[in-house]
């Protein structure tokens, strides 16, 4: 089971290359129903971004993959739905945005 322990109250940066990939939040939060989270890159070839979202206890509720192709501003959406499609309670969720080493982890609250 993939679980996530959030480091509460900080955001999490650890990238390989910390120049190159960054995230500038979501919008809007706190959301209902959807949200985008903004992710800049200044690489210059494609890869795939890994997009995990938690709940407050740490349970892996939504995972996806992203293309990011390239250097660029890109916008990932997640409608607040599990990966079964279940609309998912109104609470506090972290987003774990992986591509290749790198890794950035943000906090978001869905608001019902």
């Amino acid at each position: 089971m993939d679980e996530f322990k959030p480091d509460v109250g900080a955001i999490h940066q650890e990238p390989d290359n910390y120049n190159s990939f960054l995230l500038n939040g979501n919008f809007p939060n706190p959301f209902n129903p959807s949200t985008i989270i903004w992710l800049d890159d200044n690489r210059q070839f494609s890869q795939t971004a890994k997009v995990k979202i938690y709940d407050l206890k740490g349970s892996l509720v939504r995972s996806f993959l992203f293309p990011v192709n390239g250097a660029g501003r890109y916008n990932i959406s997640w409608d607040g739905k599990s990966d079964n499609g279940r609309g998912l309670p109104a609470g506090i969720y972290f987003y774990k945005i992986q591509i290749n080493n790198a890794e950035l982890i943000g906090k978001m609250v869905m608001v019902k």
